[in-house]
């Protein structure tokens, strides 16, 4: 059974030390119509039923066959814990998109691990509450990346049957900075564009893995407390307690990108190199990648890693520029807890260290210097991060 091969990915699973995530996309526009409905059960206490349209037939089949295989999943593994399928009734919905039926699934309420993480490292600023945060998003960060490495081993073994391609990441960069054309006004953009599509055609050329889109914005802290108060209660509780309810409370959503294949990497950037993950490569003057190996394992391939967190973190950089420019309410609801200048000090940190993205790195340096004078039009980091205690 694929459960039990003994492969690296597998030793994921267990506690203490973990290796990297090496082994086997979701476009930059996707906006899923979804609605939420109570639906009763047979013994009278309603269920909550989400419907959810995709953007493309490819994502519709990929949503519909990881919520279809939820129920098998769940008692096999003990991380990746996939919403499930809900067998669609005959009230008549209209959202708008009349082109397909909608997937119906589970619906889930609660706190998303990025707002928990969010409110984590707001409390962790007392030097009190530091330590006792600083666990509580360890324990988050390690079983979001038990979870990826689980979800990568059923995605393997084709127990979906889901078809995959590759991920388009010369047409997302392209797209992603070709938006910023009558924002920025820079003679390296031509020549970034140039860069970008290298650098796409070379992850492309590299792509082996589902795409999970791991954020920690997937996964729901299914509860009815806000992420202060539920906050507030993970940091007086035991780590044993704590450890059971991650297991019991969080599930995984959103499996509209599993038809692409991405790199080793992406991923795993999602989950650790975002602002409040606890793990910041910008916070100090060291060797990063020396530090992550020393919580992670070996990083066979620097050079991957690098090239993927420069792409990812210039299109997450691109689109909140693009937000805040054409539509700064949006942009407020979006992103109001991220600090845009976060993710172009982590492509810049990345473009420094590659020896073909000349172009790109000076138009990095360009959007640095335009907009480090306008904090009211794009947020920045209001307070240092706290560093996650791993287990």
């Amino acid at each position: 059974m694929w459960a039990t091969r003994p492969t690296r990915l597998g030793r994921l699973c267990r506690r203490g030390p973990i290796p990297a995530v090496p082994a086997r996309g979701k476009t930059l526009g996707w906006i899923p119509a979804m609605s939420t409905s109570l639906v009763p059960e047979t013994c009278g206490t309603p269920r909550l039923r989400t419907r959810k349209w995709c953007t493309s037939a490819d994502g519709n089949e990929a949503e519909s066959a990881w919520v279809a295989a939820a129920e098998w999943i769940r008692p096999k593994v003990g991380h990746f814990r996939p919403v499930s399928l809900r067998p669609a009734d005959e009230t008549a919905f209209d959202a708008g998109v009349s082109h397909r039926a909608p997937v119906t699934m589970e619906g889930v309420q609660g706190v998303s691990l990025f707002e928990l993480a969010c409110a984590l490292n707001m409390f962790g600023q007392r030097a009190e509450s530091q330590v006792v945060a600083g666990r509580v998003l360890g324990e988050i960060v390690h079983d979001s990346l038990a979870s990826l490495a689980q979800f990568r081993m059923i995605a393997n073994s084709g127990v979906t049957g889901l078809p995959r391609t590759c991920y388009p990441y010369s047409e997302q960069g392209i797209s992603a900075l070709c938006a910023l054309t009558d924002i920025v006004d820079s003679e390296s953009l031509p020549g970034a564009v140039e860069d970008i599509r290298r650098l796409g055609a070379w992850l492309e050329a590299r792509s082996t893995e589902a795409f999970r889109d791991a954020h920690l914005k997937n996964r729901i802290w299914v509860t009815s407390e806000t992420a202060e108060e539920l906050v507030v209660r993970l940091c007086t509780a035991s780590t044993d307690d704590l450890r059971a309810e991650i297991m019991g409370s969080v599930v995984d959503v959103d499996f509209e990108s599993t038809c692409r294949d991405v790199t080793q990497w992406d991923d795993v950037a999602h989950i650790l190199f975002f602002e409040m993950s606890g793990f910041d490569p910008l916070v100090a003057e060291r060797d990063v990648l020396r530090e992550y190996e020393k919580c992670w394992g070996p990083v066979g391939d620097r050079e991957e890693l690098l090239r993927t967190v420069l792409m990812r973190s210039t299109r997450e950089a691109c689109r909140r520029l693009w937000y805040a420019d054409k539509l700064p309410r949006t942009y407020l609801r979006r992103y109001a807890m991220e600090s845009t200048d976060t993710f172009l000090d982590l492509a810049a940190w990345a473009a420094g260290r590659l020896d073909d993205v000349d172009h790109l790195a000076r138009l990095l340096a360009y959007l640095r210097q335009a907009f480090e004078h306008q904090p009211h039009t794009v947020p920045y980091r209001r307070y240092p991060h706290i560093p996650a205690l791993l287990p």
